[in-house]
């Protein structure tokens, strides 16, 4: 028996030892950290917190305090906040939060508190627990770097010192954590006539303006400060505040002179609470503070003006592209081992347009919203540069490739929001490449380049997105440049370019009653057949767009002409027309010249735009050029419809006839749900507004036999026809004249037997 109670002995003591050993690692890692813990049992009035916590606190008692005893040393502007945090956290919901403490030694002390709820057995809520990190040191760094960053780019901007200098007032009441108000001012020091004169102030009445406008050396608090060359301080009016006014209500000061070296510039005046202790830590940032304005007044940063100008951009005041590029630089030469960053080269969609249509002053402005927003998306060892124009260059640190991509679709998101441009509203949109060190490349040049290929993509797949670079895209874009340089060559004589025609087909008579003109391009080097996608791309970018476009409506519509004099039936001709061909206010003239010089009845022309180029950005513009080309009585169809988000507002506004289901949804409309919504549900919207609706790419006799069901007008597809040329569509007119003829003697039921003419029709089996 006694050998038992001695062996629960020793195992008691082994425990306690372990406990003691395991608490005092505890406290070694929490001091290591400044990271203390703390719980408050909801049944207690009591908190209680490690000793890390007290240490923290400035505590020297090991007595637990109360919950109010807790809260009086937090600071009274946080407090309301910390009170709610816990609140909440009695309700389960966890906090993370930063605040300041008030120390008994009044040092200055920021923390990071987060809590947490503990649940009883049953459920309920029976302790919070927490950690608080003294986290003082990074935010008085965090906060230097960040006011000083701030000034220098405020100081480079193109306005007036006075402006400047009031800019850098805001800028230190927003400064966080430090007991100022939002009242001061900025003397500049005369020398000569040992005066301090008034540059700028904010919050000062316009009696205290008179007295303070010149204050002698020695006068008053800022005068003392100006003589000591030591900063004054003062938690009320005493009697070394000589200039003082009616009514003036109780407060303190800090009075910290702008020095360079042993020279007086002048002085910072900053306004505090009344009875507010002083603090060596807000002291030593408002000192920092000083001490960057000394370098912005002093006449050696004038000299160096220029040199710092060569390096930022004075519209942004954001690092220029040289700047950028030695940053870059200096990312790589500093690391002994790769460490991953990525190069975003940010293009700004649709500026130019907001450019020429609102002005350079309007555009200047959307820029620096532009770069204030983007630098937003970023973290502060991020680095943001202006290339040129539109153009942006940042460099983010990632660990891991896909931060480039949260970081690129948050600008995406961003900048595609509304800018409030002089009152009016702007809408933009950003095309990101990005390139990731030492992946891509390990120079900078290389990398910026390769992020340059990648934009460019984004913008080929659409804009207002971004892409990553690969390999692939060198070798398009070689091509790309390859391909621009001949189609520009090729445009003067349209060398290469041939217009196809597909038909559209009835689908009740299956009689052929329209038909589209589709371009096609063949390399004059090579003749290799380029797709459409890709020429007209490179076209649009290349702003020929117009003039290919008028090119294709002379010919089809010559076309059209000669087909109706040669006997065939009338048709109606459908002509694709780029958006930026409607924005041109010459665009409807052109039109109405070309049917005047070819004689084509303009009741048989129909012109298509794509929906989503109605969508947004400039669509009164675009609006107005439809209605100008309607009240010539030609008709307008909406091509690629269901690719877009058009309105019914758009539908029932502008004067469009036709309604064109893109090949996309009619591909799938069999098999796939929501494609077959899409399909039914503009079958229907076109029946009840009245318009003509085509259903493009049907390629298949169930497909066929769908849309007809549900009420499709026409039919348009490799079922019928591919795109084929002018003198082989001459066949299929003769074709269609035979359905006719059969269809009106009755020997020829169109429903059932339309599709086995057609199959009969030998370009059926023709490869486009």
């Amino acid at each position: 028996m006694a050998m038992r109670k001695k062996i629960i002995m020793k195992t008691i003591h082994n425990g306690e030892h372990y406990h003691q050993s395991l608490q005092a690692r505890l406290d070694i890692i929490q001091d290591v950290t400044h990271t203390g813990d703390w719980e408050w049992r909801l049944t207690e009035k009591q908190f209680h917190w490690s000793q890390e916590t007290q240490r923290i606190f400035g505590v020297e008692s090991r007595n637990q305090p109360t919950v109010t005893e807790f809260l009086r040393k937090i600071d009274l502007k946080d407090r309301t906040h910390v009170i709610h945090a816990l609140r909440q956290a009695k309700r389960g919901i966890a906090f993370d939060l930063k605040h300041r403490i008030n120390r008994q030694d009044k040092k200055f002390c920021v923390v990071r508190s987060r809590g947490w709820t503990l649940l009883d057995h049953h459920g309920h809520p029976e302790m919070i627990a927490g950690t608080i990190q003294d986290i003082s040191q990074q935010e008085q760094k965090t906060m230097i770097d960040s006011v000083v960053n701030q000034i220098v780019s405020v100081s480079l901007r193109q306005i007036s010192k006075e402006e400047i200098f009031t800019e850098i007032l805001k800028i230190i009441f927003s400064i966080p954590w430090i007991s100022i108000e939002s009242k001061g001012s900025i003397f500049l020091n005369d020398s000569a006539n040992k005066k301090l004169i008034l540059t700028t102030h904010i919050g000062f009445p316009e009696t205290l303006l008179r007295q303070c406008h010149a204050v002698a050396h020695g006068t008053c608090l800022c005068g003392l400060a100006a003589e000591t060359k030591q900063v004054v301080f003062a938690s009320q009016i005493d009697e070394r505040h000589s200039i003082r006014t009616e009514g003036m209500r109780q407060h303190g000061h800090y009075c910290i002179p702008i020095m360079l070296d042993t020279t007086l510039l002048g002085v910072l005046n900053l306004y505090i609470p009344h009875q507010h202790v002083r603090c060596p830590e807000e002291e030593g940032i408002l000192t920092t503070v000083a001490n960057t304005l000394a370098a912005l007044i002093d006449r050696k940063y004038k000299e160096h003006q220029l040199e710092i100008l060569a390096r930022y951009d004075a519209l942004t005041g954001l690092p220029n592209w040289i700047t950028f590029t030695k940053r870059m630089e200096q990312w790589i030469a500093s690391q002994v081992l790769p460490e991953p960053f990525a190069i975003l080269f940010i293009d700004l969609d649709h500026f130019k347009t907001i450019n020429d249509i609102l002005g350079h002053k309007a555009g200047d402005a959307l820029l620096e919203l532009a770069a204030k927003r983007l630098q937003e998306c970023l973290r502060k060892e991020d680095f943001l540069s202006r290339k040129n124009g539109d153009e942006f260059i940042a460099g983010i640190r990632i660990g891991l490739k896909d931060r480039a991509r949260v970081v690129a679709h948050k600008i995406v998101e961003e900048m595609s929001k509304p800018f409030d441009i002089e009152g009016r509203e702007g809408r933009i949109g950003a095309s990101i490449g990005i390139a990731v060190y030492p992946h891509d490349g390990i120079q900078v040049e290389d990398l910026i380049g390769k992020a340059d290929t990648a934009m460019h993509h984004a913008k080929r797949c659409g804009k207002n997105g971004f892409a990553f670079f690969s390999s692939e895209m060198q070798s398009f874009a070689i091509k790309y440049q390859q391909l621009a340089a001949l189609l520009q060559q090729s445009v003067p004589t349209m060398v290469g370019f041939e217009i196809y025609y597909q038909p559209q087909v009835n689908i009740d008579s299956g009689e052929l009653v329209g038909v589209e003109a589709l371009l096609r391009w063949r390399r004059p080097d090579t003749q290799e057949t380029i797709s459409p996608e890709v020429f007209i791309a490179i076209a649009e970018e290349a702003n020929l767009m117009i003039t290919i476009g008028e090119w294709v409506l002379r010919e089809s519509c010559k076309q059209a002409v000669a087909w109706q004099r040669m006997g065939f039936p009338t048709l109606r001709i459908g002509v694709n027309c780029s958006p930026k061909q409607f924005r041109n206010p010459r665009f409807p003239d052109t039109v109405q010249a070309i049917i005047e010089e070819t004689g084509i009845n303009p009741r048989t022309l129909e012109l298509e735009i794509t929906e989503t180029a109605i969508e947004g950005r400039e669509e009164e513009q675009l609006a107005d050029g439809i209605r100008r080309i309607a009240e010539k009585h030609i008709a307008i169809a909406l091509d690629d419809y269901g690719t877009g988000q058009s309105s019914l507002r758009r539908l029932r506004t502008l004067p469009i006839r036709t309604l064109k289901i893109d090949q996309s949804f009619v591909h799938r409309f069999l098999t796939v749900e929501e494609d077959c919504a899409i399909v039914t549900g503009t079958i229907g919207l076109g029946l009840n507004l009245g318009k003509v609706v085509i259903a493009e790419g049907v390629e298949t006799e169930p497909q066929r036999k769908a849309l007809m069901e549900l009420g499709c007008d026409e039919l348009q597809g490799f079922y019928y026809s591919p795109p084929v040329s002018a003198k082989d569509f001459e066949t299929l007119l003769q074709q269609n004249i035979f359905i006719i003829q059969n269809s009106l003697s009755g020997s020829l039921d169109p429903i059932h037997n339309m599709g086995c003419i057609w199959e009969n029709f030998p370009m059926m089996n023709h490869e486009d």
